[in-house]
């Protein structure tokens, strides 16, 4: 995990400018579980917003644009993995 935090601090050196919510509190739970998958960093992006879309489609009523983008993330998933 150290070793992730560091690669994302990296960006603070080469930017100057760091958001501790976006790039390091949101990013790093899911950097994380991608390594437990097996999924390559590179990709952790790509499993955030799929899994976004999935959560908030289980997290309560969603219309029918929600419903497109969860079905859609279910898709992307299954596909992956």
């Amino acid at each position: 995990i150290q070793e992730m935090v560091d690669s994302l601090l990296e960006k603070l050196a080469t930017t100057r400018e760091l958001d501790v919510i976006e790039d390091l509190a949101i990013l790093l739970p899911t950097m994380v579980i991608a390594e437990l998958l097996g999924v390559p960093q590179a990709d952790c992006r790509r499993l955030k917003a799929w899994s976004d879309d999935f959560a908030a489609f289980i997290g309560g009523p969603t219309d029918d644009t929600e419903d497109q983008r969860a079905d859609a993330a279910i898709r992307a998933l299954r596909g992956y993995f």
